[in-house]
């Protein structure tokens, strides 16, 4: 037994040096090696790696552009903001004509709240490129954070024209045409986009919304439902989601359903607005008016913005509720 354990350390020992030596061997010597690793390891969401690479190409390559705006990407995902900017515009600087460099830099400096800034980057990058979908949606989504719905709509619908196959582009522009209330426009969009990303549950969520507005409450529940089980767990999108779905349940009467959508998000965020509106117009359609009170009041005391709704509510409703029935899903 000894000499067989001795015999396999010895093998093993031997593998180890096998796999070290291979291991040196695959190590990157050149510039493009390291430039090679880097693209590799942040497509396999090695950021931290990547990063490291990048900076051995600017290191044996000070002027290699693309290396800084590699870099930039690896630094931005890895939330060292101000690196990734300084990264973008030495790439510029070294480049003066490298669109994607603008865009990157535009796309950072929108998500720093920085919009007019990200614009004037992206519109040199359209300058540069004019037939690069990514940048007409990259700007697009810059006008929507404005609340420039024309613009935005204008960009998307560039996007689209370039790319006509891209779900996401649909589904982002059906979403500014539901905020600018052209809401068929919305649905025929939601419709194609969600043919191409039939689980995306952002698009289900903005279709079902577009569906109540119309008033095709039971279309909208079955998008509501749908997105919630296909979107990842995040309370706040479970939320929003649960109080739209239960709003569209109080409009076709299912009582029993509206009340657990909106405890069910008031028992983890009690303060909800909406879900307190929601739960105050169960209440009123069942005649208890003073329950009906207590959660509208709650709801203008959280957003003011709807003691109109409330007041609309309370006419519209009023006692002769009592008693309407109730259904159950």
């Amino acid at each position: 037994m000894r000499k067989f354990a001795r015999f396999s350390a010895c093998v093993a020992a031997s593998a180890l040096v096998v796999w070290a030596c291979a291991a040196q061997a695959q190590e990157p010597t050149t510039a493009q090696e390291y430039m090679n690793r880097g693209i590799d390891r942040y497509a396999n969401n090695d950021k931290a790696g990547a990063e490291k690479d990048f900076t051995v190409v600017i290191q044996m390559e000070p002027s290699n552009a693309e290396a800084h705006n590699r870099r930039g990407n690896a630094r931005a995902d890895l939330g060292m903001n101000r690196d990734a900017d300084a990264d973008y515009s030495r790439a510029i600087e070294l480049n003066p004509y490298y669109a994607s460099a603008y865009d990157n830099r535009g796309w950072l400096r929108r998500r720093l709240n920085f919009v007019s800034g990200a614009i004037a980057d992206i519109n040199k990058a359209i300058e540069i490129d004019g037939n690069n979908a990514g940048y007409y949606y990259d700007r697009a989504l810059c006008y929507s954070d404005k609340g420039d719905r024309k613009d935005a709509i204008v960009d998307f619908s560039k996007a689209i024209e370039l790319n006509p196959k891209s779900g996401v582009y649909l589904i982002d522009r059906a979403r500014e045409y539901r905020w600018d209330n052209q809401l068929q426009n919305a649905l025929a969009d939601y419709d194609k986009g969600l043919e191409i990303l039939p689980k995306d549950a952002n698009g289900l969520e903005g279709r079902g919304e577009t569906k109540r507005l119309l008033g095709d409450f039971g279309g909208a529940i079955a998008d509501f439902t749908t997105a919630l089980t296909v979107k990842p767990k995040n309370w706040v999108d479970e939320s929003w989601c649960r109080v739209q779905r239960g709003l569209a349940e109080v409009a076709v009467n299912d009582l029993n359903a509206a009340t657990e959508d909106f405890n069910k998000v008031l028992a983890i965020q009690p303060h909800y607005a909406n879900a307190l509106y929601g739960r105050g117009l169960v209440a009123l359609k069942q005649g208890n008016k003073d329950a009906a009170k207590r959660d509208f009041d709650q709801a203008v005391a959280v957003q003011p913005d709807l003691k109109n709704k409330v007041a609309d509510a309370m006419q519209k409703e009023g006692p002769s509720t009592a008693g309407r029935p109730t259904t159950t899903k």
